[in-house]
């Protein structure tokens, strides 16, 4: 059978159990209204691919989800690849590291790789 949205599988923004007014200070400077519609939109993503995958809501109710955050089902959609089915390119973004690059244009770190390590070859003294 199908549950109502709104009470049975999503909890509201009044019983989150982080006070949007925290995560308003903690993430947008205070501004409650993008929190809100921020957490509008991640509910109308989980209930469109709830209908589209469980089948215990409605299209009509996925619609209306969808409706009231201001978005489309192809938002949706990247939305949820964006957060769900990442690749590792678009999860991580990682600098670019050119250090052997850089060693290279030096000298051949092959020739002289018996002189890298920690510290210097020096053996330990006694006294000044």
């Amino acid at each position: 059978g199908t549950q109502r949205v709104e009470t049975d599988l999503f909890s509201s923004l009044e019983n989150a159990r982080v006070p949007v007014r925290y995560m308003s200070r903690t993430l947008a400077a205070g501004n409650d209204e993008l929190v809100i519609k921020s957490y509008q939109k991640m509910i109308a993503v989980r209930i469109y691919k709830r209908a589209e995958t469980v089948g215990d809501v409605t299209k009509e109710e996925a619609d209306a989800a969808l409706a009231k955050a201001g978005m489309t089902a192809e938002e949706a959609e990247a939305i949820y690849h964006l957060t769900s089915l990442p690749n590792y390119q678009e999860r991580f973004v990682i600098p670019p590291y050119s250090r052997e690059g850089d060693i290279e244009e030096l000298y051949d770190p092959q020739q002289r790789k018996a002189e890298m390590g920690f510290g210097k070859r020096q053996g330990p003294q006694r006294g000044l």
